[in-house]
């Protein structure tokens, strides 16, 4: 316990005892002795001073340093500091999946929804393919409008004339397409250039329609338009050791930069079969569009299963094996792929949760149609691939290709290999000009 006489002491102390404690250029000056240091030592304690100084602000500035002093760069040195800074700003947006319900079984039951026969008052020459992103549905838009063109069907094409796609940011409308002023009101046959689901409009434009699509894992969809959007160029992920993984682990904020490549990246599947965001993280409203897309819907396909997809497409459509013969298109280099292990799969499916229920789904209703289609099921499958192995022999020079997204190219220049080569994109050049020809304006 201090007295009142220990306060009144300290007016007794020595003028330099004093001034110490306030740290003034005296202490540095002079010891507890009142003896001079020399100017080394002054040098040392100020920049020792400094550095406490600015270390507490996060930041220090080496140079105010002699080279002398050598530990003084290595104390906290910039580019330490820098990557401690950066650390904590990447830990400040980790994201925490375990927010996200990932399991909802107990609140609505999936299963409950059943496949349903195919519709049998359509017609073998309409088709609406509703396109998805990085499902193979290039290569499938190629097939039909393989079809399309060669049996001189009518196309629907977008209103602008330079455009290889409809408006996909909001659902499709029938004003979107292009009017051939020859048309006069006639209905469409194929509608299948890239658009956003809208049943009802499509219909109005392609009546008596048989509607088809595709899906694929909702993870390894993820990482190819991660690929395919080259997203680490544009986030400037590109030195990082795995940029996917670090994208994932903070895909919140990458979300929420509403940047118009990430769009797809949370459910994406179902965003483009006309469910918005916001409502496929609801179970129900979730569990209500699954069930209206598998009574709106004639077939699924699967990507993971392409082949069977195709074999159960020509009996709903009625067409030719050959048909459906196809070179794989847009598939990425491997410079353009991201390892993914299981830990990485798992944080995917989680954030996109509602993909993944419409995925689960629908395959289930693949494999309850090939039950459905009979024993020759096989028997066509094992047909198909031999003819269309036959087709890549005979149409793919093996040597890599230098194209981004092809890995292969044409060994021959027949009509019918070119055909099986020609890019999607290609094809609606090709039928846009046909169109113009067949329906020319009224003079």
């Amino acid at each position: 316990m201090t007295s009142d006489n220990d306060a009144n002491d300290e007016t007794e102390q020595p003028i330099e005892d004093v001034m110490m404690p306030k740290m003034s250029l005296c202490r540095f000056c002079y010891g507890t002795g009142g003896r001079k240091l020399s100017l080394w030592k002054v040098l040392f304690i100020v920049c020792v001073s400094l550095g406490i100084i600015l270390l507490n602000q996060h930041w220090i500035l080496p140079t105010y340093c002699p080279p002398v002093l050598g530990f003084c760069s290595s104390f906290g040195s910039s580019s330490n500091l820098e990557a401690s800074r950066e650390k904590s700003k990447d830990d400040e947006h980790l994201y925490d999946f375990s927010a996200i319900i990932s399991d909802d079984s107990d609140l609505v039951n999936f299963d409950r929804i059943q496949p349903t026969s195919m519709r049998t008052n359509t017609r073998d020459d309409r088709i609406v393919f509703l396109k998805t992103h990085r499902t193979g549905s290039s290569t499938l838009a190629r097939i039909i409008k393989i079809h399309g063109y060669r049996h001189n069907l009518t196309f629907a094409l977008p209103r602008t004339v330079r455009a290889l796609n409809f408006l996909q940011t909001i659902k499709f409308n029938r004003d979107f397409i292009f009017h051939y002023p020859g048309v006069k009101g006639q209905k469409y046959d194929i509608l299948t250039n890239n658009a956003r689901y809208d049943h009802e409009e499509m219909e109005f434009v392609v009546p008596e329609a048989a509607f088809i699509t595709i899906l694929r894992k909702p993870e390894d969809e993820f990482e190819s338009l991660f690929g395919y959007y080259e997203v680490p160029k544009r986030l400037e992920l590109t030195e990082k050791r795995n940029p996917l993984e670090y994208f994932v682990d903070r895909i919140g904020y990458y979300h929420s930069l509403q940047r118009s490549y990430v769009d797809l990246f949370r459910n994406g599947q179902l965003f483009e079969l006309g469910l918005d965001e916001e409502l496929s993280l609801d179970s129900r409203n979730l569990f209500d569009h699954i069930k209206s897309l598998e009574d709106e819907f004639d077939l699924v396909l699967i990507q993971e299963y392409f082949d069977e997809s195709l074999v159960l497409l020509r009996k709903l459509l009625k067409w030719k094996l050959e048909d459906f013969l196809y070179i794989p298109s847009r598939i990425r280099v491997d410079k353009d792929r991201y390892e993914m292990d299981d830990k990485l799969k798992a944080k995917i499916r989680t954030w996109n949760h509602g993909d993944v229920k419409l995925y689960e789904h629908f395959n289930k209703t693949l494999w309850w149609r090939i039950g459905q289609y009979g024993p020759r099921f096989s028997e066509d499958l094992v047909k198909f691939r031999e003819m269309n192995s036959a087709a890549f022999e005979r149409c793919v020079d093996h040597q890599e290709s230098k194209i981004r997204e092809e890995m292969f190219i044409p060994s021959e220049n027949s009509v019918f290999c070119l055909d099986l080569f020609r890019s999607d994109h290609d094809w609606t050049k090709a039928i846009r000009r046909a169109m113009t020809d067949r329906f020319p304006e009224v003079s």
